[in-house]
C-alpha cells in the first residue's frame, strides 16, 4: 500500500471510528433507511454497512440474516475505495467478481448495486447496498434515490454524533455545578467559621 493510500485510509477509518457506529444494536432509523433501499432498487436484499480494517459491518439489513463479512469478500470494500456508485448488473459476467465468494456459494449474488456513504468531509465510511440472487439493471432514477438514501444515512450519523456531543456536555455541566456547589458549601462554612 503506498503511502497517499494507507494515509487516505488512516483518515477514512478516523472518521468512521468518531461515529461510533460500529458493533451498535439496531435503530429504527437505520431500519427504515434500508427498507427504503430495498423497496426503491426492488430486490430481495438491502444493507447499510460500515468497512472498517477488516470487515463489513451490518448495521441495518433486509433479506440477510449475516452481520458482517470479512472486508475482502464481496463488492463493498471496492466502492469504497472507488468513492462512487458501484452497479454490477450481472456478478458471472465481470471478471472482477465472477469468482468471489459470495456470487460461487451462498448467497449467490448476481446483482449489486452500492452507493458509497460519504461524510461531509469527504471520506466514505461504508456502503448503501441493493443485492439480487438474479442479474438485472436499475435505471438512473432508482440510482439517483439511492444516493438520496445514502445522505440521510450520513445525516443520521451526523446528528447522533451531535445528540452524544450535546449529553456530553451536558454531563460536564452538571459535574461542574456539583463541584461549584460544594465548592460553595466549603467557602460558605469557611467563613461562617472564621466570623
Amino acid at each position: 500500500m503506498d503511502k497517499k493510500v494507507f494515509q487516505n485510509e488512516a483518515l477514512r477509518l478516523k472518521a468512521l471510528y468518531e461515529y461510533k457506529v460500529l458493533d451498535t444494536s439496531p435503530e429504527q432509523a437505520f431500519d427504515d433507511l434500508v427498507l427504503l433501499t430495498k423497496q426503491v432498487a426492488g430486490t430481495p436484499i438491502a444493507l447499510i454497512n460500515f468497512v472498517d480494517a477488516n470487515r463489513q459491518w451490518f448495521k441495518a439489513t433486509v433479506g440477510l440474516s449475516a452481520s458482517e463479512m470479512p472486508r475482502n469478500i464481496g463488492f463493498c470494500s471496492l466502492c469504497v475505495t472507488l468513492g462512487e456508485s458501484l452497479i454490477i448488473p450481472d456478478t458471472l459476467a465481470d471478471e472482477r467478481f465472477a469468482t468471489n465468494p459470495v456470487v460461487i456459494s451462498e448467497p449467490y449474488v448476481r446483482f449489486y448495486a452500492g452507493i458509497p456513504l460519504v461524510t461531509p468531509q469527504g471520506q466514505v465510511v461504508g456502503t448503501l447496498c441493493a443485492i439480487d440472487m438474479v442479474s438485472r439493471s436499475i435505471n438512473c432514477e432508482q440510482i439517483k434515490s439511492l444516493e438520496a438514501i445514502s445522505r440521510l444515512v450520513i445525516k443520521q450519523l451526523e446528528i447522533q454524533t451531535t445528540l452524544n456531543k450535546l449529553i456530553d456536555i451536558k454531563q460536564e455541566y452538571e459535574q461542574a455545578k456539583i463541584a461549584l456547589d460544594e465548592s460553595e458549601s466549603i467557602i460558605k462554612s469557611f467563613l461562617i467559621a472564621h466570623r
